[in-house]
């Protein structure tokens, strides 16, 4: 159990790992795909500085998502059986694939970079040691994240054809995914460099980022963001920041996610115990 202030339980195990222990053919599949791919389209969204960009980001998603599925929600005959953990985490992996094709021809700059992975990992499946139903699933799951928008993908009650394993329910994942990718909101999320040379929505960006400290699940199927704003421009950074994610990254999903009893509000807890020190310090200058 994780100890987070005594709410719902938090999944403790790394999706892969539980992969590993149910089906051992799908994880050695995941894990050398997730190899492959560091070396590969990762690299391709690399900063000048060497900061991994795309790598830091997937493994990121995939802990959230370990933290969003219950361990005990895992395993055949279970809400999240092997496969689906599988289509997740190689969706956590080749989810922005999109920029890296952006990133080497900018005529796809102003495309949803969503459905560019989509179309990446369907034409390289066999590169990537997908089967051609794995790829479909991974596409469609991957193709959602960045607008939220299920309604493009096939309904609950035709489920996605995944070889010898079954079909999965691609909206349910999309649903999860797009909520574990918009978790990582913290200053690790992308390498914005100092705030105080940015200007307009790169600055704001970059200053609720560093503001935001993590989030953590309560029991009524809330997710707490948690922030430690310095003064009023980072707080008004981080309100904004928060309104955009409610507003227009988690309504989409949230019916979906309250169908499968995933979290499915949206909460904020500001600590302005740094905003008062500074206060106090400049008033004894």
């Amino acid at each position: 159990m994780v100890a987070n202030r005594g709410q719902r339980i938090e999944g403790t195990k790394n999706i892969r790992d539980s992969i590993k222990e149910n089906a051992p053919e799908l994880y050695s599949r995941a894990d050398q795909l997730w190899k492959k791919a560091a070396g590969g389209i990762h690299e391709l969204q690399a900063k000048p500085n060497g900061f991994q960009q795309s790598t830091s980001h997937a493994l990121a998603v995939e802990r959230n998502l370990s933290r969003l599925i219950p361990d005990d929600w895992r395993g055949e005959g279970r809400p999240m059986r092997p496969i689906d953990l599988f289509v997740l985490s190689v969706s956590a992996c080749l989810h922005d694939a999109g920029r890296g094709v952006q990133a080497q021809y900018p005529h796809f700059a102003y495309e949803d970079h969503g459905r560019l992975s989509m179309c990446y990992i369907r034409k390289l499946a066999e590169e990537y040691g997908l089967t051609r139903g794995q790829a479909t699933a991974v596409g469609w799951v991957v193709s959602a994240h960045n607008t939220g928008n299920l309604d493009q993908l096939p309904p609950e009650d035709e489920l996605t054809a995944v070889s010898n394993y079954g079909g999965v329910n691609v909206r349910k994942l999309a649903s999860i995914f797009k909520l574990a990718d918009m978790l990582h909101t913290d200053e690790t999320r992308t390498f914005h460099g100092d705030a105080d040379e940015l200007h307009g929505v790169a600055r704001q960006k970059a200053l609720a980022r560093r503001t935001i400290t993590g989030w953590y699940l309560k029991d009524d199927n809330t997710i707490c963001i948690t922030a430690s704003p310095r003064d009023g421009e980072e707080m008004q950074a981080v309100y904004d920041s928060f309104n955009y994610m409610r507003e227009n990254e988690l309504q989409p999903i949230a019916t979906m996610l309250r169908l499968h009893d995933f979290p499915h509000k949206l909460e904020i807890s500001v600590d302005i115990e740094d905003i008062r020190d500074r206060i106090e310090f400049e008033q004894n200058q």
